[in-house]
């Protein structure tokens, strides 16, 4: 059975003023599984409406194979060129090392003596296998907002040759050498200013 999307009579309800929004709705019939009825009204209702995006959805079955459904369309915060966001993570990377600071003990069984492995970690017949552990990994980003005039051809070329390169001078409370430039992505959407995050 096909599934079908057809919007309803008394569809687009609108508000306006200052939080403008409107909304979408739908009859959606074919099919009794709710992941289906709602993919078909993602494919079907569009992601902007008259300078309005899609906030939500919603879907409600009135029906063995049907459902009553809805997308609501909202004004976005606008950006403004000059501001910016700032992310961090610390969470912890993986090291793998086969030898220890130190050996506190050597143990055996009764009898028996404990081999001296001058340190290694995880000593089998035939290699040292030594273990994972974490280390503390200081990642960050920012994000900001750039009107057209500062990203130019010359600039996202200059991002580019950047990338995969450390700070000459102090940067952030960082001494030269220690922060990576994994590189920036850059998105632009109609009016709004470029959004590059770092």
């Amino acid at each position: 059975m096909p599934i079908t999307v057809t919007e309803k009579w008394d569809s687009r309800p609108t508000n306006g003023g200052e939080q403008p929004s409107v909304e979408l709705l739908f009859v959606i019939d074919g099919t009794d599984d709710n992941l289906a009825a709602h993919a078909a009204l993602l494919e079907h209702a569009p992601s902007e409406y008259e300078d309005l995006v899609l906030q939500s959805t919603h879907i409600e079955r009135i029906a063995e194979y049907s459902w009553e459904a809805s997308a609501r369309y909202g004004m976005t915060e606008a950006k403004q060129a000059g501001q910016s966001q700032y992310s961090f993570d610390t969470g912890g990377g993986t090291q793998h090392i086969t030898q220890s600071l130190a050996t506190i003990g050597r143990y055996a069984a009764p009898g028996a003596v404990a081999p001296d492995y001058q340190g290694a970690i995880g000593v089998t017949s035939e290699q040292v296998q030594g273990v994972d552990i974490t280390v503390p990994v200081f990642q960050f980003s920012e994000t900001h907002y750039f009107a057209d005039v500062v990203v130019t051809d010359a600039y996202k070329g200059a991002l580019f040759s950047l990338t995969g390169t450390v700070n000459a001078g102090p940067f952030r409370n960082f001494a030269p050498g220690e922060v990576l430039f994994l590189g920036a992505s850059g998105s632009k959407r109609g009016r709004e200013p470029w959004e590059i995050t770092y």
